[in-house]
């Protein structure tokens, strides 16, 4: 299989953030040189970070309170979503530095890598920790993976489902209605919601139910949701990946790279195929917000986004087994790997989001 990637697509950028015209279209235009993200942020209220802190270290407190009181032997009274990344990973280390112990919960799709499970095992082993890991029914989890990447070109949008339905899951288990999650969506954004992940759930089962895939293990409902006190790091403390790398080095965790996704070898393809079909990478979104909110300068996140760019082109050539090994156990052919990234109508292009691109 030859994934031939092009650097040399034409884009535009926003002036203001680092946004490009395939992630707003509306760029295009040679008449619009700021981008529809930066145009709604001008009619937003700034977030002040440091109120944001202050609130998230007196919730904190209350949690340290809860768990001195717990009948619980662990006193584990938080759940932590933990992949291994660098995300979780530095959540973990800012809960234990402020005096709460959680409970890991772990998605093993299968798909995790050396290095994933490796800094997962040494975080547990390092801090004394609990874990639950949770493994979906493969044979339906990969039918609904496949499913989805054809109907949106979006390997990851199941397995984003699939740890919502982890943390529900635990939490329900375990008696446990805190849940903590690392930067992800939210990262300088101040504003995430986990009811979005609703709305996900929606939006994939509509192709889901139609080509009669099993997803009956990740029903959702918002009762479920709204029973939980969800905690969104990066939407109380601002998401500086250098003070993340600094620290994570201070601890002893060595991760193999800066930004291209380590710990889940379906995350390195999904960003390949995006990259492919659309001409931007992962990391263009929350870079462009931590340009927005002055946590880090234009030239410092084009930069970054050159050299993924690169890596990305320079480990075409060492990925392309895996990618095979990964595509044969979803059972998605090659022929439906290229019709999927060369048809432009197959797109992730959610109700929220058109809106939000007009």
């Amino acid at each position: 299989m030859k994934l031939m990637i092009s650097l040399s697509i034409m884009r535009q950028r926003c002036e203001n953030c680092v946004i490009s015209n395939q992630l707003d279209p509306s760029l295009d235009n040679p008449d619009v040189t700021i981008c529809v993200f930066c145009r709604a942020e001008k009619n937003k209220t700034p977030i002040d970070y440091r109120l944001k802190t202050k609130q998230l270290l007196e919730s904190l407190e209350k949690l340290k309170q809860s768990q001195r009181d717990s009948k619980n032997p662990s006193g584990e009274k938080v759940i932590l979503g933990f992949s291994g990344g660098k995300d979780s990973l530095y959540g973990l280390i800012f809960l234990l530095e402020h005096g709460i112990r959680p409970l890991l919960a772990i998605f093993d799709s299968g798909f995790q890598s050396e290095s994933g499970k490796q800094i997962i095992e040494q975080a547990i082993t390092k801090f004394k920790l609990q874990s639950r890991t949770y493994r979906p029914p493969m044979k339906a989890y990969r039918h609904c993976v496949k499913t989805l990447f054809q109907a949106t070109g979006d390997l990851c949008l199941q397995c984003d489902l699939e740890v919502y339905r982890m943390l529900l899951t635990t939490a329900h288990r375990e008696k446990i209605r805190t849940i903590v999650m690392g930067g992800g969506a939210s990262e300088g954004l101040g504003q995430s919601s986990p009811l979005r992940a609703l709305d996900v759930y929606t939006y994939a089962q509509s192709f889901l139910n139609e080509k009669g895939c099993d997803s009956s293990h990740i029903q959702m409902r918002k009762d479920e949701f709204e029973s939980i006190e969800w905690i969104q790091l990066g939407d109380f403390i601002q998401w500086n990946h250098s003070e993340i790398f600094r620290k994570l080095n201070q601890y002893g965790f060595k991760l193999p790279d800066h930004y291209i996704h380590h710990d889940c070898q379906l995350c390195r393809l999904h960003d390949l195929a995006r990259f492919k079909k659309r001409g931007f990478n992962r990391n263009e979104p929350s870079l462009a917000a931590l340009v927005r909110n002055g946590t880090m300068q234009r030239h410092e996140a084009l930069e970054l986004i050159e050299t993924e760019e690169a890596k990305l082109k320079n480990q075409m050539k060492c990925l392309e087994s895996q990618n095979q090994s990964i595509l044969r156990a979803l059972s998605i052919s090659d022929k439906t790997w290229e019709n999927v990234l060369a048809d432009p109508r197959i797109s992730y292009s959610p109700p929220w989001y058109q809106k939000k691109t007009r």
